[in-house]
């Protein structure tokens, strides 16, 4: 039985879950020619599709997972999934990575030299020397992806962005990162522009209890000698910390550029390993950070940073997010009393395209966005078409006994027009 799919002019189908051989994942990826596109058969729905080795991916494909089923690639911590060679392009959606090991090597379930484009798959428990899950030497997208326990040996615990001698500029949308951990730097990204320029856009994306065992909890950015820029737009940060410095983002510029935007962003309860919560969110040397329309969890702009002399920035003040005692995928959904709606800027999002929050609901209710990456969705009924009541309107009284007259009253008042229309229905008339 196969997924819902318009059809492709060339696919391939993944028939088994082995690792090599007629009808495996390895077997469709080398028979396929460039441009084509590889399915899986809904019998592996739960299967885990084990791989021995890497799998190198050397021409344009498309790796289409089902999003009603479960497709899930398991390396067993023996290797790391795919290679993407020089000038190729890999789009994958709705596949799951898990145990994913390149050892001292980089890109713990993908090490991309080429193009990438991943929608709605999931990345856990993989590890490397840098870039636990990812290691991108080109542009990339991720869209509604979710990095969850991956490790770093050395820097980037979920993804390394090198954009040394390149200019890059991933988009990361809608995606999650929690509980991912750098030995070193940058506990779940690292993003490089040595000697080029790395510079992502990071819209309605949520950064959870990641850790780094020196700098930067959530994100390290590394500008010197080249141009790191990243932005985050409607980003929650929150339970991130390092051992040494910048819970949230540490970051480096030296004879370069490493500037670092916040916009409509949550930043609560980050914090220092030895020192708390709240010790330590920014570290930049030779860097700056701006921020915008944010909340965050100090009595005033953090050293380092410029807030706009903290015009329209929220201080100290609870997000209010909803709590979901028992799951552990906490959205961080805004309640009714947050301080956070409707306190943010539109036009980022809009000039981008970007329609829809986290959880895949309006981006924009009412006339500003709220802070962080999910909206507040006003309660609506569940059947908003418009009604047609039948209403029968009793008028005691209304006319003097034995006339067709209206009483004054309701005549000067304006309630009535003055003929009498209400012998008939909708409307029954009882005199006094």
């Amino acid at each position: 039985m196969w997924p819902s799919y318009a059809l492709f002019a060339s696919t391939h189908p993944v028939l088994n879950n082995s690792a090599s051989g007629s009808g495996s994942l390895l077997q469709s990826i080398i028979d396929a020619e460039p441009g084509d596109t590889i399915l899986f058969d809904s019998f592996l729905d739960g299967i885990p599709i084990f791989i021995s080795s890497e799998i190198e991916i050397n021409k344009e494909l498309t790796i289409l997972g089902d999003p009603n089923i479960d497709i899930t690639i398991d390396a067993s911590s023996n290797s790391r999934i795919f290679l993407l060679s020089t000038d190729t392009k890999l789009e994958i959606h709705n596949l799951r990575f898990v145990n994913g090991n390149a050892g001292m090597e980089n890109g713990g379930a993908i090490l991309s030299d080429g193009q990438l484009e991943i929608k709605a798959c999931q990345f856990i428990n993989n590890s490397a020397n840098s870039g636990g899950a990812i290691y991108a030497s080109k542009n990339y997208k991720i869209e509604n992806g979710l990095f969850e326990n991956n490790v770093a040996a050395n820097y980037g615990g979920a993804i390394f962005h090198n954009g040394f001698a390149n200019t890059m500029t991933p988009e990361i949308l809608n995606s999650k990162f929690q509980s991912n951990h750098a030995l070193n730097d940058g506990g779940a990204i690292f993003n490089y522009g040595y000697g080029g320029n790395s510079s992502p856009l990071i819209f309605n994306s949520i950064f959870s209890a990641n850790e780094a065992d020196d700098d930067g909890g959530a994100f390290y950015n590394d500008g010197s000698y080249g141009v790191s820029n990243p932005n985050f737009i409607n980003c929650t940060f929150t339970n991130n910390v390092c051992v040494d410095k910048g819970a949230v983002i540490g970051a480096y510029g030296n004879m370069g550029q490493s500037q670092s935007v916040f916009l409509n962003c949550i930043i609560w309860e980050n914090g220092n390993v030895d020192e708390g919560i709240n010790a330590s969110v920014f570290y930049g040397n030779t860097a700056s950070f701006n921020l915008d329309h944010s909340l965050i969890q100090e009595a005033d702009c953090p050293v380092s940073c410029d807030c706009n002399l903290g015009e329209n920035m929220i201080f100290d003040q609870s997000p209010e997010f909803e709590i979901n005692e028992g799951d552990d995928f906490n959205k961080f959904q805004l309640t009714e009393n947050s301080p956070c709606l409707n306190m943010g800027l539109n036009e980022m999002l809009i000039y981008h395209n970007v329609s829809f929050d986290f959880d895949g609901n309006n981006r924009i209710v009412g006339n500003q966005v709220d802070l962080g990456a999910n909206e507040f969705q006003t309660a609506v009924c569940d059947d908003c078409s418009q009604k047609t009541l039948n209403v029968k309107v009793f008028l005691e009284g209304a006319c003097l006994p034995g006339t067709e007259l209206m009483r004054t009253s309701l005549l000067s008042n304006g309630h009535l027009p003055i003929h009498h229309p209400y012998s008939a229905e909708p409307y029954f008339l009882q005199n006094d």
